[in-house]
């Protein structure tokens, strides 16, 4: 340690008797405060959703725990519901957008999504974990890549972006409960695309 400075925390630097010149910081943090909006609600008691940024909206229920963030890796803002039904552990849903810039087929899309440092799926292998589905009235894909986690993606193109609906549980140690696969499909089935 420099002669100058000792210790007494990880986060408090305390001069010695030998410094005599410390910089300070010439700026302080003021949080924004965040508005927060009242939640449309629909006839039958559920929210609806609107991302204006991505062009696309959903509904779901009320007793369930919504929450976005702007990550920067994303473009547009990430979307997590917490399904709280009783007695089940950990269950979420987390909805991503991506652009798919490079027009990749979903199959080449769902390989970069799985890809690790140490090892890339073959196309064949996605190829095989992937099959056709419906979701609302939009064509979907769904991928069911084991040993990769999580148990399944939905994956929904539209434009020259694909929607990515994932499944979460604790450290995906427990399995996506019934009722949970359930409410993600009901979910997904609201589904809108914005003009």
């Amino acid at each position: 340690m420099p002669e100058a400075i000792s210790t007494l925390s990880p986060y408090f630097v305390e001069p010695s008797p030998k410094v005599t010149n410390i910089l300070k910081p010439s700026f302080t943090f003021t949080p924004s405060p965040t508005p927060t909006t009242t939640p449309i609600v629909l006839e039958n008691g559920w929210y609806l959703y609107v991302d204006k940024d991505a062009g696309y909206s959903f509904s779901y229920p009320p007793e369930t725990f919504f929450q976005t963030s702007k990550e920067w890796f994303f473009q547009y803002k990430t979307v997590r519901l917490q399904f709280r039904i009783p007695d089940s552990a950990y269950q979420w849903m987390v909805i991503d957008i991506y652009v798919n810039s490079q027009n990749q087929t979903i199959a080449e899309f769902v390989q970069q999504m799985y890809a690790t440092g140490e090892k890339i799926p073959s196309l064949a292998e996605i190829k095989s974990s992937i099959s056709s589905i419906k979701v609302g009235e939009f064509d979907a894909y769904k991928s069911v890549y084991r040993p990769a986690l999580p148990e399944f993606m939905v994956f929904v193109p539209f434009g020259n972006k694909i929607i990515v609906a994932i499944p979460v549980t604790k450290m995906g140690l427990n399995a996506f409960e019934p009722q949970s696969v359930e409410l993600f499909n009901q979910i997904l089935a609201t589904l809108s695309f914005e003009p």
